[in-house]
C-alpha cells in the first residue's frame, strides 16, 4: 500500500476572510476658527445709529436738494450736488444696517471699514470748509436756526461714530479669525483692487484738490460739496478694493447691496436733477468712474450669487 504524499498546501483565502481587516482611521477634522460675534460697541453704538443718521441725511439731501439752505448744514452749490451726496448716504444706510444686524465681526468688517473711511472725511472736509457750515456763518445763523441746528448735528454725529467706531475697531480685531467661504478668484481680485484704486484715486484728487474735483463733476458744486463726494468716492474705492479680498461672502454682499443702492439712486437723481447738469469736457472722468462702479459691481453680483448657490459648509457655533 502506497504511503500517502505530502499534502498540498492549505487554501487560506478563506482564513483571510474570516478575519476582520485592519481599518485605517480618518483623520480628525480640521478645526475650524470660532465665529467671534460684533461687539455692542460697533454694532449698536455705531454701525446702527450710523445707519439712522445716514437714513435722515440721504431723505434731506435727496428730497430738499434745493432747500438745503433751510434743512442741511450748508448750502449745497446745486441740487444735483446734494442728490448725489444723499445718494452715498443712502448707500451707507444700506451698509451700515446690514453690517450692524449680521452679529458677527468677519460679516460687518467692510461696514466698519467705510465707516471708519467716509465719518473722518466728512469730518475733515467740514474743517477745512468750515467757513460754508450754517453753525459758522453769521448771516446762516441768524436767518435759518434750523440750517444752524442741522451744522450742529451734523459735527456731533461724525463725531461720536468716528469716535465710537475707533473704539469699537480696537478691541474687535483681537484674535479674529475668517469663518466663511474662500478668496475669489485671482482675476476678480485684481479687477475689484483695480476698480476700487480707480475710484480712490479720483476721490483723493477730489478731496485735496476741490478745484480740479469741481471740473470732473457734470454740475454746479460749492467748495464743501466737492470734498464730501470725494470723500465718499475714498469710501466706495477703500470699500470695493478690500471687499475683492476679503473672505466673507456675507460681508461682501453687505458691500455690494450698498454700492448698489449708491449706483441706482445716483442715476435716479442725475434723471431727476437733469436741468442741473453741465456736460463739459472733465465729466469724463464722472462718466468713467459711473462706468468703473458699474461694472465692477456687475462681476461682483455675479460672483457673489454664483457663491452662494455652492453648498455651504455647517458653522461652528458661537461661544
Amino acid at each position: 500500500m502506497p504511503r500517502p504524499g505530502p499534502r498540498p498546501p492549505a487554501d487560506l483565502a478563506w482564513v483571510s476572510i474570516a478575519q476582520p481587516t485592519p481599518t485605517t482611521e480618518a483623520p480628525p477634522p480640521t478645526p475650524q476658527p470660532e465665529a467671534r460675534p460684533l461687539s455692542v460697541l460697533l454694532g449698536l453704538g455705531a454701525l446702527l445709529p450710523g445707519a439712522l443718521f445716514s437714513v435722515v441725511a440721504a431723505l434731506i439731501l435727496i428730497f430738499g436738494a434745493t432747500h438745503t439752505s433751510r434743512l442741511f448744514a450748508w448750502t449745497s452749490g446745486s441740487g444735483a450736488a446734494a442728490a448725489t451726496l444723499g445718494a452715498g448716504f443712502a448707500a451707507a444706510a444700506v451698509m451700515f444696517e446690514l453690517s450692524g444686524l449680521a452679529q458677527r465681526w468677519d460679516r460687518a468688517r467692510l461696514g466698519v471699514i467705510a465707516m471708519l473711511t467716509g465719518a473722518p472725511l466728512l469730518l475733515l472736509a467740514s474743517a477745512l470748509d468750515h467757513s460754508q457750515l450754517a453753525g459758522i456763518d453769521a448771516s446762516a445763523t441768524r436767518s435759518a436756526p434750523t440750517a444752524t441746528a442741522a451744522a450742529t448735528i451734523w459735527w456731533v454725529a461724525l463725531l461720536a461714530l468716528t469716535g465710537i467706531a475707533a473704539l469699537g475697531i480696537r478691541a474687535q480685531v483681537r484674535a479674529t479669525g475668517e469663518i466663511d467661504t474662500g478668496r475669489l478668484p485671482a482675476t476678480a481680485r485684481t479687477a475689484g483692487t483695480g476698480a476700487g484704486g480707480f475710484i480712490a484715486a479720483v476721490g483723493l484728487v477730489g478731496f485735496l484738490a476741490p478745484g480740479t474735483g469741481a471740473r470732473w463733476l457734470p454740475f454746479a458744486t460749492a467748495p464743501l460739496d466737492v470734498r464730501a463726494i470725494a470723500a465718499v468716492q475714498l469710501a466706495i474705492g477703500v470699500t470695493l478694493a478690500v471687499a475683492a479680498w476679503t473672505t466673507s461672502s456675507a460681508s461682501q454682499g453687505a458691500a455690494l447691496a450698498g454700492l448698489g443702492t449708491y449706483l441706482g439712486v445716483e442715476v435716479l437723481v442725475l434723471l431727476l436733477q437733469s436741468r442741473d447738469l453741465h456736460w463739459r469736457a472733465g465729466a469724463v472722468v464722472f462718466v468713467a468712474y459711473l462706468l468703473v462702479l458699474s461694472g465692477a459691481l456687475a462681476i461682483g453680483t455675479s460672483l457673489y450669487l454664483a457663491d452662494r448657490r455652492l453648498p455651504r459648509r455647517p458653522e461652528p457655533q458661537q461661544p
